[in-house]
């Protein structure tokens, strides 16, 4: 194997890895492209059973409700001190969608006869 040159995990070839992936370890071959994303998505699952555990989940949700209902005092102290923040983001926000929404609607109208 040369320096330049790898060795793909999946078919055994030689190929030259991106400059960009220099740990490249797949050859751009569509089946050693899928086989990598293969086993990639069983390492990620592997490693995150309790996100994908129905039970896991509901355990999880349950938590979060007693916390949020022992510590109401909390998050209304929370939501005020950002409320000016908030409407202002809200505000720039809806400006951008209305002015979004009514030059579509004007440059499809001018479309149509």
């Amino acid at each position: 194997m040369s320096i330049e040159g790898k060795k793909c995990a999946f078919c055994g070839k030689e190929f030259t890895p991106s400059k960009y992936r220099p740990n490249q370890t797949a050859c751009p071959a569509p089946e050693c492209q899928r086989q990598r994303q293969i086993q990639n998505i069983k390492e990620w699952r592997s490693k995150h059973k309790g996100d994908l555990d129905p039970d896991v989940k509901e355990a999880r949700k349950q938590k979060y409700r007693e916390w949020r209902s022992k510590h109401q005092e909390y998050l209304k102290l929370y939501k005020e001190s950002r409320r000016d923040e908030y409407r202002t983001y809200m505000r720039d926000y809806m400006k951008k969608y209305r002015k979004k929404k009514a030059g579509g609607t004007e440059e499809a109208a001018a479309g149509q006869p």
